[in-house]
């Protein structure tokens, strides 16, 4: 058989001599004590590389950082490091007090809106009231007829489609509304209807 170890995954024949030189090297040591290492305590601003699996990458400073914990806390203790952290925290702070004004000036807006909205939906329906009464008053029995038919929500027809005409049938002066609301025929319409019968 072979020594396999766990932490590397390197295997080695099983003589003594061959184990105590492995563990007592360099490759070895640098293996245990490096990439062993916890560099999640860095991991927000310090993560592991994309494309590199032996180095971590600074997104702080945007630099490449060996797996070696001592030159990670160097970076992580230098004084640029922490000016760019110290100037991130306050543009992060920065935005989230923008973000806080627009979200008041959003419900302030749409709280207005709402107002503005239930005011014209009142303004309207007194608009639609006057009418109706301005109707009632004028017409007689024709504003009451115009009264019922603005409760109904119907539209007023006109005269010609109370004769059952299209407008291209009707010459300009065929029908005229009287007083009462009742259609008129003209002179024309009366000849024309003499000669049809004849």
């Amino acid at each position: 058989g072979k020594v396999h170890v766990k932490s590397t995954g390197h295997e080695m024949p099983p003589r003594l001599d061959v184990v105590k030189s492995y563990i007592n090297g360099g490759k070895y040591k640098k293996a245990r004590e490096w990439y062993n290492f916890d560099f999640g305590k860095f991991e927000p601003e310090i993560i592991p590389h994309e494309r590199q699996k032996k180095f971590l990458y600074c997104t702080v400073t945007g630099t490449t950082l060996p797996m070696d914990p001592k030159k990670v806390e160097l970076h992580v203790a230098s004084k640029r490091y922490k000016e760019l952290l110290k100037t991130r925290e306050e543009m992060k702070a920065k935005k989230a007090q923008k973000d806080e004004v627009k979200k008041q000036m959003r419900l302030k807006n749409k709280a207005a809106n709402a107002k503005a909205k239930a005011a014209d939906s009142k303004s309207e329906g007194m608009k639609v009231k006057k009418k109706l009464e301005k109707a009632g008053s004028k017409g007689g029995a024709g504003g009451a007829a115009g009264v019922a038919e603005g409760t109904e929500g119907k539209k007023k027809r006109p005269e010609r489609s109370k004769l059952l005409k299209r407008k291209k049938d009707l010459a300009p002066g065929d029908v005229k509304p009287s007083a009462e609301g009742q259609p008129k025929k003209a002179k024309k319409t009366l000849k024309k209807a003499k000669k049809v019968s004849s």
